[in-house]
């Protein structure tokens, strides 16, 4: 068993792998201030609930974009797992060229993400990934990964709206029945929903027409199942993609990092 860990801003996820089958997925708050010891309590616990020994996971692989949680982890899978973990970087094999400006720059879950993508649905593909900062990012026919754009998530753009302003408060992520409401927290949340949906299917649109080719959209990220009834776009839901491509990453490497 192998135990793949998404180092969010928001949350951590994890999943369980054996023989590339995903047996289990939990996810536990990004906190910096957690040390080893606590941090693998959780975890294990988390694995007891599905009937798992830790002692069973034989390796580990890391995408962090918290890099004061990677001694972290280290010390955590030395300690516990008896592992050394492997860690997203640009050192890894893909199987993905990185075609930016600054390659070192990407952030090992979009590079993970478009590993699972090509894996699973072959390249020429948008992944559109919502989380903390929503993320729409591309692979070309060529398996390249050619860039892509970031804008604030929709949990960040309700919460600004209720800090930065005197009279709105803070709302639950929900979709109204309708566009035109008539309660100030209705028509948040359709701003919020009905808004961030049509950006969405707005940018699809202008990517398509940029790049000169239609792409296989993929939707993956904790609030993707929300959004997925608004757009007018066809797209593939993928609430595990990162990690499929963790363990794709994980096979690819562990020859040379063992």
């Amino acid at each position: 068993m192998i135990l793949v860990v998404d180092v969010g801003n928001s949350n951590i996820c994890f999943g369980v792998y054996e023989d590339n089958k995903l047996l289990c997925v939990f996810r536990l708050e990004s906190s910096t201030s957690r040390t080893e010891d606590e941090l693998a309590s959780l975890i294990i616990s988390c694995l007891n609930n599905y009937n798992i020994n830790y002692l069973n996971i034989k390796g580990m692989i890391i995408a962090s974009v918290i890099l004061s949680l990677n001694q972290v982890f280290e010390k955590l899978a030395q300690t516990y797992f008896k592992t050394k973990p492997l860690f997203v970087g640009p050192s890894l094999k893909s199987g993905i060229a990185i075609k930016i400006e600054q390659p070192k720059t990407l952030g090992a879950d979009i590079l993970v993400g478009h590993v699972g993508a090509k894996a699973k649905y072959g390249n020429n593909c948008m992944i559109i990934d919502i989380g903390t900062a929503t993320t729409m990012t591309i692979l070309n026919n060529k398996d390249e990964y050619i860039g892509g754009l970031v804008y604030p998530g929709i949990k960040a753009s309700a919460n600004a709206l209720a800090t930065e302003t005197s009279l709105l408060p803070i709302i639950d992520i929900e979709i109204p029945k309708q566009v035109i409401c008539k309660e100030t927290i209705m028509a948040m949340q359709a701003g919020l929903m009905y808004g961030y949906a049509c950006m969405l299917d707005g940018m699809i649109d202008k990517i398509e027409t940029e790049y000169g080719h239609k792409l296989k959209i993929i939707l993956t990220g904790g609030l993707a199942y929300m959004v997925l009834e608004l757009l007018n776009h066809e797209v593939i839901l993928d609430e595990n993609l990162v990690l499929d491509g963790l363990n794709i990453l994980y096979h690819k490497n562990k020859k040379e990092h063992f």
